[in-house]
């Protein structure tokens, strides 16, 4: 990881969702183009005349902008090859019309869960889209996101979708530690889409208790384009929210520019007393550092948009917190830190026993073969994770 909060891989190129031959110097060169056409300031074209559109198409898709970046050339008279338009129109339409499908299948779900009396908040993608973005697609995302008040709440959840062509994945690990989410999965020829119902609000265990369900339905704020009952978290914690995604997904050595970019529209919405309160929330729940790594990651990317003091006094408190984001790129330190922030003892060892030792059922169907085999199988991935 760099200074700006960036994973860095082998030969210095931040994490290659999209390769494409292309050299690191190639990489970083158009990275930078998409981004400051993102912030509307017309760079210049990076290839060589007549070159680069793939790549451009391929890398902004990759890193979820390729919507954003299609909008931003329609609003601009930026010089760019008449292929590239051309390029982005057909895949942007596709997009949108996902975007369509999902929002028509968010009200459906929530509106069943409204009847059930089951409360739901909407995270990540689709809530930022439908209040933070100028059009929902913009925001692309694969899933929809639900938070649920309880893993009970959860199960009656998957129930109630199941007339809807929706049904958890065949293979799922079980246990009530080593996740706080349950996937369901509407096959191709219902329409696919998956839907991730969660009772925490991230599943991993290093972030998993930092926020009770009261606190955050308290605060959240009304999404009136998904349904008339439609919430989401408020703007601080949805900036909070995020940041916590992104740390998440370093752990897994993956980072995409959509999520950098999505602190920079939070941002814009904005205000003084936001500032205030995302700066109260991370530093009372320990995730001042996971916040200053990365709003300095977004502003290394977009520019600056944090107000000085406000990242001055998130860094002081940062200094003295126990995690350090700058090294959860290591599996064995982010397990270790996952493994400190469960509440009680009682609930340590109980993941501890479900992430060694899954249930045989699932090892038989995840591995294809006995359980002594599974479990062979299970360790060596772990070590060669641990030696990475």
């Amino acid at each position: 990881m760099d200074a700006s909060g960036c994973v860095v891989l082998r030969g210095g190129a931040h994490r290659c969702s999209y390769n494409h031959g292309m050299q690191a110097n190639d990489r970083a060169s158009i990275e930078t183009w998409i981004a400051a056409a993102l912030m509307e300031r017309r760079p210049a074209w990076p290839c060589a005349p007549g070159e680069g559109v793939e790549a451009v198409v391929d890398l902004s898709n990759a890193e979820g902008v390729a919507c954003l970046l299609h909008a931003r050339l329609h609003a601009s008279a930026m010089a760019v090859p008449d292929a590239l338009r051309d390029r982005l129109d057909a895949l942007v339409r596709a997009k949108a019309a996902q975007s369509l499908y999902q929002q028509a299948q968010c009200r459906a779900i929530l509106a069943r869960l409204d009847a059930a009396g089951i409360p739901a908040l909407l995270l990540k993608g689709l809530a930022l889209g439908c209040w933070c973005y100028a059009a929902p697609h913009l925001r692309e995302c694969g899933d929809i996101d639900l938070l649920l008040s309880s893993r009970e709440d959860a199960q009656r959840a998957v129930e109630l979708l199941a007339p809807l062509g929706y049904a958890p994945p065949e293979v799922i690990m079980p246990g009530d530690m080593v996740r706080f989410e349950t996937p369901c999965v509407r096959p191709a020829d219902r329409g696919a889409l998956d839907i991730d119902l969660h009772w925490r609000l991230s599943n991993a265990p290093l972030f998993a208790f930092r926020f009770a369900w009261e606190d955050l339905r308290a605060a959240s704020m009304p999404i009136p384009a998904l349904g008339s009952g439609a919430r989401g978290l408020s703007a601080p914690l949805a900036m909070l929210h995020a940041c916590m995604h992104r740390v998440k997904h370093l752990a897994e050595r993956e980072d995409r520019m959509k999520w950098l970019f999505d602190y920079v529209v939070l941002a814009r919405r904005f205000g003084d007393g936001d500032w205030c309160a995302l700066r109260d929330l991370a530093i009372s729940r320990g995730l001042a550092g996971v916040c200053v790594a990365c709003l300095h990651a977004a502003e290394a990317r977009f520019g600056g948009f944090v107000p000085v003091a406000v990242m001055d006094q998130l860094a002081g408190a940062a200094r003295g917190e126990s995690l350090q984001v700058e090294r959860v790129t290591s599996h064995w330190y982010f397990q270790c830190m996952n493994w400190r922030a469960f509440p009680t003892a009682r609930m340590r060892w109980r993941w501890l026993r479900q992430q060694l030792v899954p249930d045989a059922a699932y090892l038989r169907k995840r591995y294809g073969t006995s359980v002594p085999g599974a479990l062979w199988r299970r360790a060596w991935a772990g070590v060669r994770r641990l030696r990475g």
